[in-house]
Formats: C-alpha cells, sequence, structure tokens
C-alpha cells in the first residue's frame, strides 16, 4: 500500500482547483490509447497472419484478442471509475505479462530446437517500448512508472526461468583454446545461450527511456494544468470585462488582487414591472426572456467598454473606470445608458414582449478589488458612489424616469439637452443626508413597477 501511495503521488496536479479537467483530459487520453490500441492490435494482428506459421496463426490471433480485451476494460474503467488508477494498474500488469509470455515463449508451430533463449537474443524486447508510447499518452506519469516496475519485474522473471533451464548456455563456457583463442561464436551462436549482461543492458534502457516519458509527461501534465487555470481566468475575467481588457489582465491576474482607490462611474438597472411580466409569461419564457436580456446587456456594455460585475435576476450593476479609469468613463456610461433604453424599446427582446427598464448612475471615489476567496473571481466595486446609484435606479419608478443620472455624470459627460434629459434638479435619497442634484430622462410610457 506504501509504494502504490507513493506511485499515486506521482499523479498529483500541482494546484488543486482544476482536478475535475484534469480528470477529463486523462480520460481523453485514455480514449486516444483506447482506440489507437485496438489499431495496433489489429495490424499486428495482420501481420503476424502473414509472417507466422500456419499452426501458429490462430494462437497469435488469440493473444491479439486478449490484447483488445483487456485495452477495453482499461478504457471502460477509466470512464466508469471515480479513481481508475488502481484498475490501470492491475490491466497494466495482465498486458504486460501476457507480453512476456508471448515473447518469450515459443509459439505452438516452433520444433523443439527453438529454445526460448532465442527469442531473448531477438527484437521481441521492442514491444514494451511501443506499449511505453501509448501509456505515454494517458496524461498520467503513474502509469508509466507502473509499465516501467511491470516489465522490470515480468522480463527478469521470465529471463531468470529461462537462464534455470539446463539448455542453457553463458558467458562462463567460454575457455580459451590451447592457442590463446577465446572461441566466442561458438558459445553465442548456439541455441542455448543467454546473456545476463544483455537481459540487463535492455531493462536498464527501457527505464530510462521510461524516466524521461514520465518527466515529460509529468512536465505536459503541469503544463495541462496551467493552461486550464489560464483558461478558467480568463473565462472568469471574461464575465466583468471587454475581450481586450480580459485578455490584458489575464497577462497580469495579480493586478486584481491589488485594492485601487480612484473615480469609477456606477450603473444600475433592471426591467420595470419584471415581477408581474414573470407571473405572466411563466418559468420556461421568463428563463428565454432572462437570457436574451442578458446577451443584448452584455453585448451593449462591453462595445462600449464597460465592466459587467454582476446580474442579480434582471437586474445588473454596471460599472466604467474599471479596473482603470479614463477620461470619458461618464459619457460612455450615459451612452451605454441610452443605447440600453432605445435598445429594448425599439427592438423586444421577445415576441409581443416589450419592456422598459429603469437605470440609475452615479460616479465618485470607490475601491476597486477581487474580494473572492481564491476559488472564484468576485470583481467589485464599493462605496457610495455605488449606493446611490442603485437609489437613483429604484427612485426611476416614482419619478417615472427611464434613466436618473446625478448631474455629476451629466456634466462629465457633456451630454445636451438634445438627449433627452430634463435640467437637473435636487433630489434627496432614501437614508442620505446630502440630497443628490439628479438630471431625468423621461420614460416614454408609464409601466407598472415591481
Amino acid at each position: 500500500m506504501l509504494g502504490f501511495g507513493l506511485i499515486r503521488r506521482v499523479d498529483a496536479i500541482p494546484t488543486g482547483d482544476h482536478g475535475a479537467a484534469v480528470a477529463a483530459a486523462e480520460r481523453s487520453g485514455a480514449a486516444l490509447v483506447f482506440t489507437m490500441r485496438t489499431i495496433a492490435v489489429g495490424v499486428l494482428a495482420g501481420w503476424l497472419w502473414v509472417t507466422v506459421t500456419e499452426g501458429s496463426q490462430l494462437f497469435y490471433l488469440g493473444v491479439c484478442a486478449v490484447f483488445a480485451v483487456l485495452g477495453a476494460v482499461a478504457f471502460a474503467t477509466s470512464r466508469w471509475l471515480a479513481d481508475p488508477l488502481p484498475a490501470a494498474c492491475v490491466v497494466i500488469l495482465l498486458d504486460i505479462a501476457l507480453l512476456t509470455y508471448v515473447a518469450i515463449l515459443p509459439g505452438p508451430g516452433a520444433g523443439p530446437e527453438w529454445l526460448p533463449h532465442l527469442n531473448l537474443r531477438f527484437g521481441n524486447f521492442a514491444y514494451f517500448f511501443l506499449y511505453l508510447a501509448g501509456i505515454a499518452l494517458t496524461y498520467s506519469p503513474a502509469r508509466v512508472v507502473v509499465t516501467a516496475l511491470s516489465v522490470t519485474l515480468c522480463w527478469s522473471l521470465g529471463a531468470l526461468i529461462v537462464w534455470m533451464q539446463p539448455e542453457t548456455v553463458t558467458t562462463a563456457a567460454l575457455v580459451p583454446d590451447p592457442e590463446g583463442i577465446v572461441p566466442v561464436l561458438d558459445v553465442v551462436l548456439q541455441p542455448g545461450f543467454l546473456s545476463p549482461t544483455a537481459i540487463a543492458t535492455q531493462l536498464v534502457l527501457f527505464c530510462l527511456t521510461a524516466w524521461m516519458l514520465m518527466v515529460a509527461v509529468q512536465r505536459s501534465r503541469w503544463l495541462l494544468v496551467r493552461q486550464i487555470a489560464a483558461e478558467s481566468d480568463r473565462a472568469n475575467l471574461a464575465r466583468f470585462f471587454p475581450p481586450a481588457v480580459a485578455e490584458r489582465l489575464a497577462r497580469d491576474p495579480g493586478s486584481l488582487d491589488q485594492v485601487q482607490r480612484h473615480r469609477v462611474v456606477v450603473l444600475f438597472m433592471d426591467i420595470v414591472g419584471f415581477t408581474r411580466l414573470s407571473e405572466q409569461m411563466g418559468p420556461e419564457a421568463t428563463m428565454a426572456l432572462l437570457r436574451a436580456y442578458r446577451t443584448r446587456v452584455v453585448e451593449t456594455v462591453f462595445s462600449h467598454g464597460g465592466s459587467l460585475e454582476k446580474f442579480i435576476g434582471d437586474a445588473v450593476k454596471i460599472t466604467f473606470g474599471t479596473p482603470t479609469p479614463a477620461q470619458d468613463d461618464a459619457r460612455r456610461a450615459v451612452i451605454t445608458a441610452l443605447a440600453l433604453v432605445a435598445g429594448f424599446r425599439d427592438h423586444p427582446l421577445l415576441p409581443g414582449v416589450p419592456i422598459s427598464v429603469g437605470i440609475g448612475i452615479h460616479m465618485g471615489e470607490a475601491a476597486i478589488g477581487n474580494i473572492g476567496d481564491g476559488r472564484a473571481l468576485e470583481y467589485t466595486v464599493i462605496g457610495d458612489v455605488v449606493n446611490v446609484a442603485a437609489r437613483l435606479e429604484r427612485l426611476t419608478r416614482e419619478l417615472d424616469a427611464s434613466i436618473l443620472a446625478s448631474q455629476a455624470v451629466i456634466a462629465a459627460a457633456g451630454i445636451d439637452n438634445a438627449a433627452g434629459f430634463e435640467p437637473a434638479r435636487l433630489i434627496s435619497l432614501r437614508n442620505r443626508h446630502d440630497p443628490v442634484e439628479v438630471a431625468r430622462l423621461p420614460r416614454p410610457q408609464s409601466t407598472v413597477s415591481d
């Protein structure tokens, strides 16, 4: 058990949050190995059918069939077992044991003069290198280690059994003749000759190859995990930021963990009358509406360089100036708000289901950063500017407005009266001591509020 625990540690994932993705890659590798193994067994079966004697053909075809069955077992365990490594190790040992048996034992068609010693001296050991190459495709360095150990054990045991046969002749039989000449060929060319040094050289070369492959597979595994982590980070960033910004932050993800403080523009929006609308539509239609709604919001916000912080039902929090501020943040925020209002008014998401939105916008100093727990990115903006924008959005119902924007935003945006905003006036907000100067964009038609 201790030895298997050490083997299992070879497959350890360097970062712990992507085990499912690595397991999926291992299953994909197992499927590839199964496909290539099936093809290889088929090719070998055809080759053996042509090259071996007629009396041995059925025997070798039966061996190929057993290899095919073992390959199917390995593939099935990789797909259906939560921990396929123990079963995979058993299959590898059975594979190597069968391959050793076939590689050393003379075939049924061989005559009595064909000793197993001859098979040890020919190229049968090369089949193990082919097997090792297939195992390397599984993304599992532990399987490479188990293959090396299995080959060492089975081939050594097979060679030992052959060496113990009475026909065995080794270099110990070399005796110089009276003229001092060592008759090497007289011994080496005997059918029962066996060289322990040659056997050991085969195993050493195989283990060195396995070691290099294990390092290569381990490195590929680490690169796979890093790629998975990078793709996961990039996918998380793509939820918040426009593609160009997400790509830049993906190259420096540590910058998101640094809390910054600067001016931002915050925009809150939700669908007016959504509660009643969802009751009338039913859950399936409501889900379709929300899916289309969110798609349009994301496309509109990202096209104007805004950042999408979060959706909560039909409510959405959007920021401009994150992760870095720009001179035109306010202008882009107001243009985005106008585009959203016009888009939902002129192009309904679902046929016969017109919707109206309420939007609140404010700008000011805020703290910006990632407050996630390390497993998930949660990039957020915190400060009084957020509270004011949220209250302005809720106030759009009472004031029958599509947009309520603080005068600070309107002034910074440089939006003129042609946009339809009424002159700003002071408005008191709930639970806030100081009133806010707010510009109102009237709603074209009054909509029932939530």
